[in-house]
């Protein structure tokens, strides 16, 4: 790059003020208008054959012009002077590629402390993320102006939600940096790394058990990068449609564990993570629910899709669903017996939720069924970090035969 050229002409486009103060994240940043910065940009060889790509934020594409350059460099001439503006243009030119953080806000939970739950993923309340533009939006915004920020437009977010108190969020390097114009991400080798966050916030429901509710997701250039205010961000919208009204408060001894049921869990064949999707998330769905017969709907097919997995016989289900469960959690004939009772008192309420509309026609008989639902969360928890930890589904018909020993 012609460091001089680009010099006088950043100089001069400062000296002349050629550019407008605009809103960034409710800062004023310097957006270039006609002037000497974006001429000289254009004839540098080096930055020109930029010019028209997009910057590859994985999850989208940038597109990038002259004035992206000197808006960018205008800006942190502003704050750090000419010459720390062009040390940053250098070494963001000589990076093979963009670093970048990945973002996932989750409302329902709260964590009291940073916790590292894998390698390079962070646990942490949302004031910790390295994110200048999250912190200050969180500084300077109401809860409801928080509530009705973050759900925009948004189909799959209402505007309803608690504001996110917790994010799960890792540094990543993206590449290739730069994608052809005509090039989607989705052309070119996922650059994120195979661990889900998603996958992890449905995980964390059995820590508790609590209701994590993805907010939004999304990833940025880390904080410094030359063009980071300048272009957008790649956007990713979790479906979550379930309403989140209430947080529950994590403690460091239950982070601790989630850490080590979490490595369980990425150890286990895809397979079977695949086959624990949909108990994570109706139980989660299950303990957000307010009303009684969506939860013991939510419930229901939780413990039906983790307890009659690969179940070919499609009889007395009831009574294959009580007697799994009860082998599975119960280590005593007593303890057994309490699992089967409340099974059964579960699996009655999710049938009269689905065919009446009522989980029970008598009071008694609705009381012990509600109070078998709420009791039942913790142990649909209990049922899948036991899967995760005997690294996958028992052979069920060895298990009630009594062949595991």
């Amino acid at each position: 790059m012609n460091r001089k050229k680009l010099f006088d002409a950043l100089s001069a486009d400062l000296a002349a003020k050629s550019y407008l103060a605009l809103p960034v994240s409710g800062v004023p940043r310097l957006h270039a208008t006609d002037g000497q910065l974006a001429v000289a940009i254009q004839e540098d060889p080096e930055i020109a054959g930029l010019i028209g790509k997009s910057l590859n934020l994985s999850a989208s594409a940038q597109p990038i012009s002259a004035d992206s350059f000197a808006s960018s460099l205008l800006d942190r001439a502003s704050r750090v002077g000419v010459e720390g503006a062009l040390d940053a243009m250098e070494l963001f030119l000589a990076q093979d590629h963009t670093p970048a953080v990945e973002i996932l806000l989750i409302a329902g939970v709260r964590v009291p402390e940073v916790v590292e739950v894998y390698e390079g993923v962070i646990l942490s309340p949302v004031r910790s993320v390295p994110s200048e533009g999250l912190i200050r939006l969180f500084e300077t915004r109401s809860d409801w102006q928080l509530q009705h920020t973050l759900a925009g437009n948004s189909p799959f977010v209402l505007i309803d939600h608690h504001a996110p108190v917790t994010a799960l969020w890792r540094k990543i390097y993206v590449r290739p940096k730069w994608l052809d114009a005509q090039v989607l991400p989705t052309d070119v080798p996922d650059p994120v790394p195979a661990v889900k966050l998603r996958k992890i916030c449905d995980l964390l429901t059995i820590c508790g058990p609590c209701s994590p509710a993805p907010i939004r997701h999304w990833i940025e250039p880390e904080d410094g990068v030359l063009l980071k205010e300048h272009v957008g961000r790649a956007w990713a919208w979790p479906i979550d449609q379930v309403r989140v009204r209430n947080e529950s408060n994590l403690s460091s001894e239950q982070l601790n564990d989630f850490v080590r049921v979490l490595a369980a869990y990425l150890s286990l064949d895809q397979d079977i993570k695949r086959a624990l999707t949909v108990p994570l998330q109706r139980l989660n769905r299950a303990i957000r629910q307010t009303d009684q017969i969506d939860r013991a709907l939510d419930l229901g097919i939780a413990l039906e899709a983790l307890l009659l997995s690969e179940k070919s016989e499609r009889t007395q289900l009831s009574l294959q669903l009580r007697l799994r469960g009860a082998w599975l959690l119960g280590n005593t004939a007593t303890e057994r017996r309490a699992v089967f009772d409340q099974l059964k008192l579960i699996y009655d309420a999710r049938s009269g939720a689905a065919h009446t509309g009522k989980i029970g026609s008598k009071p008694a008989e609705i009381e012990a069924r509600r109070t078998a639902i709420d009791q039942g969360l913790m142990t649909c928890a209990r049922a899948i970090r036991k899967i995760v930890e005997g690294n996958g589904f028992p052979e069920w018909m060895d298990m009630l035969l009594g062949a595991d020993g």
